[in-house]
C-alpha cells in the first residue's frame, strides 16, 4: 500500500546460491494502516490477513519484519490456545549461531526496525493462529490482529 512517506516492502538479502522460494519463505511485514489517521499495525499490509495454507511436513521460514512507526509487538504461533514450537534461525538479517538455534516456544517481542526468522515445520493437519499482540499502545488503544494458518 502507498503510504504518507511512499510504497514499503520487503527487502531480502540472499547469500551467493541461495534461493528464495514463496512456497516455504512466509514473509510477515508488519507495518502501520494509516487511511488519514493511524488505524494501527497490519500484516502485509492488511488489518485483517487472508488466511494462509500450510503443508504439513514441510520446513517453512518465517520471516518477520516490523515497520511499524514505534509499536512494540508480541508475537506467538498458537494451536487451540496453546503455543507451539519453532527454532530462531536469523536476527536482523544475520544466521544464528547453531547452539541458539534450538525448537523454543513460538513466542517473541520486538520492536520498530528489527526482523526475526524462525523455521517452523507443522506436523499433523490443524488450523494454527498467528497472534500480533499489540494492546499496550495505549495512544491508540492497541488490539490483536490474527492470522489464520490451515495446515493440510
Amino acid at each position: 500500500p502507498q503510504l504518507l512517506n511512499g510504497m514499503y516492502g520487503p527487502l531480502i538479502v540472499l547469500e551467493p546460491g541461495e534461493q528464495f522460494t514463496p512456497d516455504t519463505d512466509k514473509i510477515f511485514l508488519l507495518g502501520d494502516s494509516i487511511d488519514g489517521r493511524y488505524r494501527g499495525v497490519t500484516i502485509n499490509g492488511r488489518e485483517q490477513p487472508e488466511a494462509m495454507k500450510l503443508n504439513a511436513g514441510i520446513d517453512y521460514r518465517f520471516r518477520f519484519i516490523n515497520i511499524s512507526e514505534g509499536a512494540m509487538l508480541d508475537v506467538s504461533l498458537e494451536h487451540e490456545g496453546e503455543r507451539l514450537q519453532w527454532s530462531p534461525l536469523a536476527k536482523d538479517g544475520a544466521d544464528l549461531p547453531l547452539q541458539l538455534r534450538a525448537p523454543v516456544e513460538a513466542l517473541f517481542r520486538f520492536n520498530a526496525g528489527e526482523t526475526y526468522d524462525f523455521v517452523f515445520t507443522p506436523t499433523e493437519p490443524m488450523e494454527i493462529t498467528l497472534v500480533i499482540d499489540w494492546r499496550f499502545a495505549t495512544f491508540v488503544g492497541g488490539k490483536i490482529l490474527r492470522q489464520s494458518l490451515t495446515v493440510e
